[in-house]
C-alpha cells in the first residue's frame, strides 16, 4: 500500500451499515457457564453477520443484565477478530469481575443470575483478510497474541498484562500494567510534577528505598 502512495491501513467506517446487534436473552435467570456457552453462539452469530457485511470487530461491547437491575457493561478490544471463544472467555471474565463475594454465597451466582446477554460490534474495520508473512508462517505479533489468550485462559483477564507509559512524579508511577486486550485506562493523572526525576530514568527501581548514609571526608 505505501508502494502506492496509499494509506498504511484502509479507512475505518465511523458506523456500521446496519445494526449488527446481537442479544440472547434467560428465562428463568441463568448463571456463569450457561451465560458463557450462549455467548459463544451469539458471537457465532455476529461473526457470520460481520462476514455478510465485510466487516471485523476490533472493539466489542458486551453489556450484561442481572435480575436485581444491575446493568453490566464493559469495551474489549483486540487487534484482530475476536473468535467465538475468545468472546466466550471475556464474558466469563466480566462476570467473573462482578460475581458476589458474600460468606457462604454460591461460587457461580451472580447477583441473581442473568437476564439477559447483549453483544454489539463497537469498533469495525473492512475485513481485509489476515496475510502470512512472505515465508508463509505466522508473525510473532499473532503468535504472541494467541499465546496471551492461552495464558489469559488458564490465570483469568489479568493473568497476562502489558505495561503502558503514562504520566507520574517518579519512574515507578510512569509504568502501569493493562491485562492484553484492554484499553489504556482514560483517566491518567496529568503534572505538574514537582520534584519529579529527570531523564534518563534509572534502569532499576527497587520496591523499597534502600539505606543509604552520608559521611564527611573526616568520618562523621
Amino acid at each position: 500500500r505505501l508502494a502506492r502512495g496509499e494509506p498504511p491501513r484502509p479507512v475505518a467506517p465511523s458506523a456500521a451499515s446496519a445494526d449488527l446487534t446481537v442479544r440472547a436473552d434467560f428465562d428463568p435467570p441463568a448463571q456463569a457457564e450457561e451465560v458463557a456457552f450462549a455467548a459463544k453462539r451469539l458471537a457465532a452469530e455476529l461473526h457470520a453477520s460481520l462476514a455478510g457485511h465485510g466487516r471485523d470487530c476490533v472493539r466489542l461491547a458486551v453489556e450484561i443484565g442481572l435480575a436485581d437491575g444491575h446493568v453490566l457493561q464493559r469495551l474489549w478490544r483486540h487487534d484482530g477478530a475476536l473468535s467465538a471463544l475468545a468472546v466466550a472467555e471475556r464474558v466469563r471474565w466480566q462476570l467473573s469481575a462482578w460475581r458476589t463475594d458474600a460468606p457462604g454465597a454460591d461460587e457461580d451466582a451472580v447477583w441473581g443470575g442473568v437476564v439477559w446477554l447483549e453483544l454489539a460490534p463497537d469498533q469495525l474495520v473492512p475485513a481485509v483478510g489476515a496475510q502470512d508473512a512472505l515465508w508463509g508462517h505466522a508473525g510473532v505479533d499473532e503468535r504472541v497474541s494467541r499465546a496471551a489468550d492461552r495464558v489469559q485462559a488458564l490465570l483469568g483477564h489479568g493473568g497476562v498484562t502489558r505495561p503502558v507509559l503514562v504520566d507520574g512524579r517518579g519512574p515507578g508511577e510512569q509504568v502501569i500494567k493493562v491485562p492484553v486486550g484492554d484499553l489504556p485506562p482514560r483517566e491518567i493523572p496529568d503534572g505538574p510534577w514537582p520534584g519529579r526525576v529527570p531523564a534518563p530514568a534509572p534502569a532499576v527501581v527497587p520496591p523499597e528505598p534502600p539505606p543509604a548514609s552520608v559521611t564527611a571526608p573526616d568520618g562523621t
